[in-house]
C-alpha cells in the first residue's frame, strides 16, 4: 500500500524511465539482501529502463513486466540477458524514488529517493557512466551514507556486504561497491519524504544557473546547491533557499528550461521566479508559448 514510486520521463536517450518503490513494510519486509530492493529479478524498488518508441538496435524482451507488453528493452541495460535478472531494470537499491529527473545540458540522473528513520537523500547517476554499467544506490543495505542498520531504522542487513562505515565515499564505496547519494537529509531532523527536483538552467533566475533544487514533502523547505559537479560529487554542498513549502510533491520544468513547485500543502503550482512573478501572467492565452502545438521542437533543445 505504500512505497509505489511515481515518476516516468523520457531521458535524453529516448528511452523511458520508470521509478518504482520497494512494495512497502519497514525496511523492505526485512529481508535484507534478500528484499525487493536489492534483487534484481523483481522491478521493485528499482529505476526501470524501457522502449516504446522502437529506438534500439537489437533490442531484448520484456522480462518481468506483463505478457504481450507493448515494448522492448535497450540490450544495453546492466542486467539484460542475464539469468535471474529482469531486462527492464536499470539502477537498483532504491526505496522509493518518487521523484527523478535529468538534466537538459548533461543527461545526468537525478533522484530523489525516501528514507525510513534515518535519512532522505538524493542520488546521482552520471550521464558519463556507461548505461551497462550496473550501479546499486544501496537500499535496504545502507541508508544514506551509512548502515541502515544503525540509528533508527534498525533494519536487517543479512547478506549485505559487511560495509559498516559511515562516511561518505565517492564514487562508490572501497568495502562494498555500493553507491553514496550525493546530498542527504537527517530525518529526526524533520525530514521525511524526499522529492527530488531539476538542475535549474532557465534563464529568469541567473543566480540559479546550474543548481540543483530540492524539497520533501515534510520539512517545508526547498533546498539548492552551493556546490554541485558531476565529477567530483563528493563535494556536493547545499543549503536552505525557500521556507513555507509544507506539501511539496514534485517540481517539474518546462521547455525553456524554467521551474515549477508542485505545493500540494496550498493547493496550487507556483512558479520559481526572480520576484518578477510568473512569466505566464503575461501571456495573452493559454497557448502563446506554442508548448501544445504537437510538435517536439517545443519539447527540448536536446531532442529535435
Amino acid at each position: 500500500t505504500n512505497h509505489n514510486g511515481g515518476h516516468l520521463a523520457f531521458g535524453p536517450d529516448g528511452y523511458l524511465y520508470i521509478s518504482t518503490g520497494d512494495g512497502g513494510g519497514g525496511c523492505d519486509d526485512g529481508a535484507g539482501a534478500n528484499g525487493d530492493g536489492q534483487s534484481k529479478s523483481t522491478l521493485l524498488g528499482k529505476i526501470l529502463r524501457i522502449d516504446v518508441r522502437g529506438l534500439a538496435p537489437s533490442p531484448v524482451a520484456p522480462e518481468c513486466g506483463l505478457d504481450g507488453a507493448n515494448y522492448t528493452v535497450p540490450n544495453d541495460n546492466p542486467y539484460a540477458g542475464q539469468a535471474s535478472a529482469c531486462n527492464e531494470v536499470y539502477v537498483i537499491g532504491l526505496r522509493n524514488p518518487f521523484r527523478f529527473s535529468f538534466d537538459r545540458q548533461t543527461g545526468d540522473l537525478y533522484i530523489g529517493d525516501v528514507g525510513q528513520d534515518n535519512y532522505e537523500e538524493f542520488n546521482l547517476r552520471a550521464a558519463a557512466t556507461p548505461a551497462s554499467t550496473p550501479v546499486n544506490f544501496g537500499w535496504v543495505c545502507r541508508e544514506g551514507c551509512d548502515s541502515s542498520a544503525t540509528g533508527a531504522s534498525g533494519c536487517a542487513t543479512g547478506g549485505c556486504p559487511i560495509d559498516p562505515g559511515a562516511t561518505c565515499e565517492y564514487p562508490t564505496r572501497l568495502a562494498s561497491g555500493l553507491t553514496d547519494p550525493i546530498l542527504c537529509h537527517s530525518n529526526p531532523g524533520g525530514w521525511s519524504s524526499a522529492m527530488g527536483g531539476y538542475r535549474y538552467r532557465g534563464t529568469l533566475v541567473p543566480s540559479l544557473a546550474g543548481r540543483y533544487l530540492y524539497s520533501d514533502a515534510g520539512a517545508g523547505q526547498i533546498w539548492v546547491t552551493t556546490a554541485l559537479n558531476p565529477a567530483d560529487p563528493g563535494a556536493t554542498a547545499s543549503c536552505c533557499w525557500d521556507t513555507g513549502n509544507g506539501g511539496t510533491y514534485g517540481f517539474a520544468e518546462d521547455r525553456l528550461g524554467e521551474l515549477y513547485v508542485v505545493n500540494g500543502g496550498a493547493g496550487r503550482i507556483d512558479c520559481v521566479h526572480n520576484g518578477s512573478g510568473c512569466p505566464w501572467a503575461d501571456w495573452a492565452g493559454l497557448f502563446e508559448d506554442g508548448f501544445e502545438s504537437g510538435g517536439t521542437t517545443q519539447w527540448s533543445s536536446v531532442v529535435p
